[in-house]
């Protein structure tokens, strides 16, 4: 196509979203990108655990877009990209950590020894003496937080 000798690629692309969160539960990542040539623009993930999104679009140029997904316990490298309704891709985005350390049984667990203003050796007791329970990612989670 000899249109595509001056077709301009999509810039900026961007990939914002949470970086913690419960394994089990859905998470929305936003994505958008400019087109110099103001094309519209298509997306895909790589959501890290070896599934991807078809591509999905188009959105109008600078435009957010954005998909979910349901992570199990770990930690995934989440990357996306973009390309034009002419066909010019870019690479992969950098790639954006998560880290998916609890379910939520854990967290309301961690969340109510928070709200009922426990001491940290009191918290640190439990724990102890629970480790299958409260996991060191939770206690990770759970120091970053504060």
């Amino acid at each position: 196509d000899q249109d595509s000798w001056f077709n301009e690629g999509p810039i900026n692309l961007t990939l914002n979203g949470q970086t913690y969160g419960n394994a089990g539960e859905e998470y929305y990542y936003i994505t958008s990108a400019d087109d110099p040539d103001m094309d519209p623009i298509y997306y895909k993930f790589d959501w890290g655990d070896d599934s991807f999104t078809d591509w999905f679009g188009p959105y109008i140029s600078g435009t957010d877009a954005s998909e979910s997904h349901t992570w199990s316990v770990g930690v995934y490298d989440i990357r996306v990209k973009a390309k034009d309704t002419r066909g010019v891709e870019t690479n992969w985005s950098d790639p954006f950590r998560i880290t998916m350390p609890r379910n939520r049984a854990n967290f309301l667990i961690i969340s109510s020894l928070i709200n009922v203003r426990m001491s940290w050796s009191v918290i640190l007791i439990l724990l102890l003496k629970k480790p299958p329970l409260l996991s060191p990612f939770i206690l990770s989670g759970l120091l970053s937080t504060t």
